[in-house]
């Protein structure tokens, strides 16, 4: 099942309040998103394992010396860096998602 669907009656034109540049429109149509529910225990599960296995996998490629390694490690470290920010918006602790005490920047670049 998509995650969204193209609606058949807007086209997307400039005209429909979404604008030219809207970043939710496909071959000028809008993109609409389903109303998926997710089970509060399974998310946060998932996020609990989620934080431990990327800063694991940050920290392998972190003094990488090949040029796909060293690119992987700062993909990996703005992934940190970004759950970190998504988690500060959310009022998530960042112990409960194992990514406290770790700066990207410092500990994995």
């Amino acid at each position: 099942m998509r995650p969204w669907t193209t609606s058949s009656t807007s086209t997307g034109s400039d005209n429909d309040g979404y604008g030219a540049s809207c970043p939710n429109k496909i071959n000028g149509r809008i993109r609409h998103y389903a109303r998926m529910t997710i089970d509060p225990e399974a998310a946060a599960n998932f996020l609990h394992d989620l934080g431990p296995l990327v800063l694991e996998r940050a920290t392998q490629a972190t003094g990488a010396q090949d040029a796909f390694e060293k690119g992987r490690a700062f993909g990996l470290a703005e992934v940190v860096s970004l759950m970190q920010e998504q988690a500060a918006a959310f009022q998530i602790d960042l112990a409960a998602l194992g990514l406290d005490g770790v700066n990207p920047e410092r500990d994995l670049l």
